[in-house]
């Protein structure tokens, strides 16, 4: 899902303002760089409850990032 949400941001980011493209990659960043600091304290503890969270919560967020912007 991810990747087809992706798809058709890339589709329709020609068309967006350059401060909507600004305001998705800032937001994308910090979800990005969320997710990567997860799966980081995954790796040194898996099954980490509070960072499976974390990383459910950032994966969502991310999921509803993509799909806000997939309709401009």
């Amino acid at each position: 899902m991810i990747e087809y949400l992706k798809q058709r941001v890339e589709q329709r980011r020609a068309r967006w303002d350059p401060r909507v493209s600004e305001t998705f990659d800032r937001n994308m960043g910090v979800i990005d760089e969320t997710v990567n600091e997860m799966l980081k304290e995954l790796d040194e503890r898996p099954h980490d409850e509070v960072s499976e969270e974390a990383l459910n919560a950032a994966m969502r967020d991310k999921i509803e990032l993509l799909k806000e912007f997939s309709e401009l």
